[in-house]
Formats: structure tokens, sequence, C-alpha cells
């Protein structure tokens, strides 16, 4: 079944296949039109460590939307195990997602160290990470913060800790997500850009 409803600026196509009649895990992909969003691009005065310096190509803000969004299912039922990184100098994705009370990973494939803190998180108020280096995280209690690096002040991100976490997509550039096999049932499927929540609606 494909379905397009539009919630506040994001429309969100997905496609679903029977998650309430289904007798087994079901894959579940959609899309987001996200034109009514605004733009990933930081306002204000930049540093020049944040323009190019003929070594890396720019992108485009829209080129970059993917990493600033992150699509979710919540429900009853257990996450699978939720891993991130650290690569190029960024958080990957940078909206990270979590069941609180549940731990989750994040790898750092830099060839540099990282120092993240999420002040206020308890937790994840400060995790250093050496290169190639895996730290497993807790956050017991629900919330949002925002995420940054002591030794890399170009580095932001978001953790949105929810109670109710069953799944996170993938998502690439163009807002398509996709969901591994899903076990049947009743969902609401949460869209979060950056530090808010964008859309809400059921899935079933």
């Amino acid at each position: 079944m494909r379905r397009r409803i539009w919630v506040g600026a994001v429309a969100l196509t997905f496609a679903v296949g029977g998650l309430a009649a289904s007798a087994s895990a079901t894959p579940v992909r959609g899309a987001l039109d996200v034109s009514g969003l605004p733009s990933a691009e930081t306002k204000g005065p930049t540093g020049y460590w944040l323009e190019w310096n003929g070594a890396v190509l720019p992108r485009s803000p829209r080129e970059e939307l993917g990493r600033h969004l992150a699509v979710v299912l919540v429900g009853e039922g257990e996450p699978a195990p939720l891993k991130y990184e650290l690569r190029g100098g960024i958080l990957n994705p940078e909206v990270v997602v979590v069941r609180a009370k549940s731990a989750f990973t994040i790898e750092n494939t830099d060839v540099f160290a990282h120092q993240l803190g999420a002040e206020g998180a308890a937790g994840f108020e400060s995790i250093g990470t050496s290169p190639g280096q895996t730290r497993t995280i807790t956050i017991p209690a629900a919330g949002h913060w925002e995420v940054r690096d002591k030794l890399r002040p170009t580095l932001r991100g978001w953790v949105h800790s929810i109670a109710d976490l069953v799944a996170v997509a993938e998502v690439d550039a163009r807002g398509r997500f996709s969901f591994g096999n899903v076990t049947p049932g009743s969902y609401t499927l949460v869209v979060y850009f950056r530090d808010k929540e964008v859309a809400r609606q059921a899935v079933n």
C-alpha cells in the first residue's frame, strides 16, 4: 500500500506491506518531500575553517539534507542495536535517535580523536573517542539535546532519546528512507529535522 500524507511542511510518501496483517516481519520504505523544510544551511557569519579550501568539493545545503533528517518508528517492541559513526569530522548522521535506557554505539572512523558532549544528557555529557574506537553509550532519560565536540568546534549534531523507539530508518540525500524487517503491528512514523520533530503519522 502506498500513501502520501502532508504533515506540516513534510509530505510523507511511504509504502507498507500490511504491517498489521502480515504474519512475518516486512520492510517499510518511503520518501519525504522536504521542499517545505528550511534549508540545512547554517545562517550567520562563518569561520575560515568552514570555507572551501580547494581540497573538498563544496556541497549545497540540499545535497546535505539527508544527514539532518531522522525517520523512526515508535510503538511496542525493542529496537535492533543502534550504531552511529564519526566520519569526515562529522557525526553521521547528525541527527541521532536512541531509545532511553538502551545502549547504542558510536564508532570513530576518523584518523583523529573526538570529545563528544551533550550538555544535560546523563551518560553522554563527555565521550572521548580515539581513532578507530567504538564507544557504548546509554542515556537513561528521555529528552532532546545538542551534541558538540570539544576538540572539533565545527561538529554539531542532535540526540533525541525517546522511550518507545522501535526502529531507525536509513535516509538518503533525496529524503528516501527504508527500514529493515519490521515486526507486524501498529506504529507511529516520526520525522526529526535537526533538533525538532517535524512530522508524525500512524502506520499499520
